[in-house]
């Protein structure tokens, strides 16, 4: 199995710190030269670095999570539900993180304890019956 490159590996390639590194891939990198900044992102290129979207959730106080609680992930309505929550949240760098509750409506109290007490963004609840 092939190593993930990390930040780390782009610093060594680049001779750079970690944080300057880090700082001119977020983005946050006016402050170097533009010969650093090119060096960093000429060793991200060569090395194939891609960052790791869950771990850069949990450098801050929220993540990049959302939990998607639906009833029944067999039934055909919520698992297309899923797959539209999916396309839409992806492309925004948030990561679904589905739980089909699956006949246990009881356990719908916890799963709002659970992901609100987390670092979740956000909770998307499908009600499992019209009240």
């Amino acid at each position: 199995m092939k190593k993930k490159i990390s930040i780390t590996d782009v610093a060594k390639e680049t001779g750079l710190s970690v944080t300057t590194v880090s700082q001119i891939l977020n983005g946050k990198g006016e402050r170097f030269s533009e010969k650093s900044r090119k060096r960093v992102l000429a060793a991200k290129k060569a090395l194939g670095y891609e960052p790791d979207f869950f771990a850069r959730g949990l450098v801050g106080k929220r993540g990049n999570s959302i939990g998607v609680v639906i009833p029944d992930i067999m039934n055909p309505f919520f698992a297309s539900f899923v797959v539209s929550v999916e396309k839409a949240a992806i492309p925004q760098g948030l990561f679904p993180q589905i739980f089909s509750i699956n006949g246990f409506h009881e356990n719908v109290d916890y799963f709002i304890r659970q992901f609100l007490g987390g670092t979740q963004r956000g909770l998307i609840l499908a009600a499992p019956e019209a009240s």
